[in-house]
């Protein structure tokens, strides 16, 4: 899967002297930003991100455009499934 980052969005890690609970800070560059949301709005008009750790500890934000994939149809209860061939 394609990591897809945001222009305009940066994520660092929280001062050191910062209490536990901040877990990031988040710096936006607002024309850039919004530009970047207008471009990748879905139908519905969101944008969904991802704050993620790095394997160096490091954060990073992602743009996830994850969509479920559409399940195949299912024979139904009552229709009869042909089967040939079965070696026992």
């Amino acid at each position: 899967m394609e990591k897809k980052y945001i222009d305009g969005l940066y994520c660092k890690a929280p001062h050191e002297k910062a209490p536990d609970f901040v877990k990031a800070d988040i710096g936006v560059n607002v024309e850039n930003f919004i530009k970047w949301l207008e471009a990748n709005k879905n139908a519905k008009g969101y944008v969904n991100l991802q704050i993620l750790e790095a394997k160096n500890g490091n954060c990073y934000i992602k743009h996830n455009d994850f969509k479920k994939e559409t399940l195949k149809e299912t024979p139904k209860e009552d229709e009869e499934i042909e089967i040939e061939n079965l070696n026992w």
